[in-house]
This record gives C-alpha cells, structure tokens and sequence, in this order.
C-alpha cells in the first residue's frame, strides 16, 4: 500500500465483505504483519499461522478501525501482535531470537534502546526515542515487538509489575507528548 488513505480504502472495503480487496491488503501488508508474528513466535510455522489468524480478525473487525483513531496499520499491526502473543502465550515459548529473524525484522530494529539514541535513526519517532531513557527503550521494546508483559518483564529484572507498569506509562506518555509537538 502506497499511503495511509489507500490502505484505509481497502480495509473499508474489507469491512463491507470485499473478499478481492482482502487479498489486495494481505498482498500490500503481510510482510510487515508477518515480520511481527515472526518476532514474537519461536519459529516460521508458528508465525504463519498467527498470520492466517491476524487476516482472519482483520477480516472480521475491519469495521472497528474506522473508529479506531490510530492509522490503518498501526491498528493492523496491534492486532497482529495480540494475536501473536496470544500465540506465544499459549505455546509457552520465547520470542524468536534466531540469526535468520534479523534481515526480516531490520526495520523493526528502531525500538532497540542503543540503536534509538544513535544519531542515524530519523524521523519523529526516532528523535522521540532518543530523549528517553535507553532502559526504557528497551522495555518498549520488550514489549512492541518481543510481546512481553508487563509481568513477564518484571521477573525477568527482579521488580515488582506495579513499577513496571508505571515506567511503561510514563515512557508512553512522554512519547506521545513528543510526538504531538
């Protein structure tokens, strides 16, 4: 997909049971979704199926994204991460963390804390990034595109959830404030 507009276009007509233009969105958008499930899911077949389910709930919640007030595919990529997380959860596996995930997952990569203060990642997220702290980055990280909970993160640093949640919120919140100026 070209632009935000067009995607929303399609995923209109998806919304109205436009079975060809389901197949326009999954050409234009699954490699990205996928890039996702793969990060999150421990293998390819895993993360293929959490793709099959990913189309399916767009196909079935395609009129939700119009009152949804995020882009098209941010809100396509929300639900190909709580569909593969749910599918991680439900495998009790770890993220994919193989040597053949990075080419897929580069641009992704943004959301690593040392990578978001270089100098060399652009644009308003990237700048946003760089004013939080590298920690924080981390956890946003850990849970955009490795699908940890705030639980989860919590033991694996020895903290309790509620500090979690609350550092979570703060990132988020500065994040948005430097996005909107």
């Amino acid at each position: 997909m070209d632009t935000q507009e067009q995607l929303a276009a399609v995923i209109a007509r998806v919304a109205l049971g436009d079975r060809p233009a389901l197949r326009v969105l999954y050409q234009g958008t699954a490699p990205k979704l996928y890039a996702i499930c793969l990060r999150i899911l421990p293998d390819q077949d895993s993360a293929e199926r959490a793709l099959q389910e990913v189309y399916q709930e767009i196909w079935n919640s395609a009129a939700m994204s119009r009152a949804n007030r995020s882009s098209p595919m941010t809100w396509m990529m929300a639900v190909a991460r709580t569909v593969a997380t749910g599918h991680r959860r439900r495998l009790g596996a770890a993220p994919c963390d193989q040597p053949d995930c990075a080419p897929v997952l580069a641009d992704l990569s943004v959301l690593s804390g040392a990578q978001a203060k270089a100098p060399g990642i652009g644009g308003p997220l990237g700048l946003c990034l760089r004013e939080q702290q590298v920690a924080d980055v981390d956890m946003l990280r850990l849970v955009c595109l490795d699908g940890l909970s705030y639980s989860d993160i919590a033991d694996t640093m020895g903290v309790d959830p509620a500090a979690v949640q609350s550092r979570m919120r703060r990132c988020f919140t500065q994040l948005r404030e430097c996005l909107r100026r």
